[in-house]
């Protein structure tokens, strides 16, 4: 870890489990990366054109929490159809039984 140079073998190793290429770990600019962070950070352009404005706007529209309650709803609704349906195939059952005996 605090060696200067690592042996390519290790380089390969560590690329391998970060699916990246070993040029890329070899030419890392660490100045690059923190110029890129800086610059594209949401806020970043604050006083730039609405341009793009929408895919910025994280505002839930909706109530999360109401929108969970419809979707019980409707699960309950369609487990009451499914228990209807599975009464109506029992009685019949029954009655087909019932006229063979």
């Amino acid at each position: 870890e605090q060696s200067e140079h690592i042996e390519d073998e290790t380089l390969e190793r560590i690329a391998g489990v970060l699916d990246v290429s070993l040029d890329t770990i070899k030419n890392f600019n660490e100045e690059a990366v923190v110029y890129n962070i800086q610059h594209n950070h949401e806020g970043a352009n604050s006083g730039a054109s609405n341009i793009g404005a929408e895919v910025r706007n994280y505002n839930c529209t909706f109530n999360p929490l109401d929108k969970l309650m419809e979707v019980i709803e409707e699960n309950k609704r369609l487990y009451e159809e499914l228990l209807k349906k599975e009464r109506e195939t029992v009685a019949m059952l029954q009655q087909v039984i019932e006229g063979k005996g």
